[in-house]
């Protein structure tokens, strides 16, 4: 899985790669009304994991999650997603998102997507025992419109702003600039 010349278009199954189950409970209420999704769920990868501080493995990695989101008017859907990993082999075991997707802000683009999100990523401190710096957290604000040229195709351009990159403080605040496509078919 972290070898990355592995991956790409090679298929083949190796006897290391290991098995990951997925098991989620997911729910679709009406909140004040409007239509809303909960979802949580558990990831439990079995398979060797290297410790960061290089003494030992890990032979599985577990991680908990919950996602939920509400229409809170015509369009403009508002979410949550927290999730916590295993210390040992979790770069950040905690991490939270909170943010806004609007579908139609542009009345002439009734497809389009405008997003804005926050997310929050706590360092784990094994992983900065075994680069030998204090770590704390690390911040994404993100700005995206999500322009969709087909049904089956779209661009969306976008910003963000990192705050505290690498959990460290050794890197300076950023700007990033970036674009995602996807297609369907």
């Amino acid at each position: 899985m972290w070898d990355f010349r592995e991956q790409c278009v090679n298929f083949s199954i190796r006897s290391d790669d290991g098995v990951t189950i997925l098991t989620e409970y997911g729910w679709t209420p009406k909140i004040f009304g409007r239509p809303a999704r909960v979802y949580a769920g558990v990831i439990n990868s079995f398979f060797e994991y290297d410790d960061f501080d290089g003494a030992g493995t890990t032979d599985h990695f577990l991680c908990f999650y919950g996602h939920a989101d509400v229409e809170v008017a015509e369009g403009l859907r508002l979410f949550g997603v927290l999730t916590y990993s295993q210390d040992e082999v979790a770069k950040t075991p905690i991490q939270a998102n909170i943010g806004a997707n609007y579908k139609g802000l542009i009345p002439s683009r009734p497809d389009d997507r405008t997003i804005a999100f926050i997310t929050y990523g706590q360092l784990s401190e094994e992983y900065g025992r075994s680069i030998g710096k204090d770590t704390d957290f690390e911040m994404v604000f993100e700005l995206g419109h999500r322009i969709q040229i087909i049904p089956s195709f779209f661009i969306q351009p976008s910003v963000q702003y990192i705050l505290q990159p690498g959990g460290t403080g050794d890197i300076d605040d950023a700007v990033v600039f970036g674009a995602w496509i996807g297609f369907s078919f």
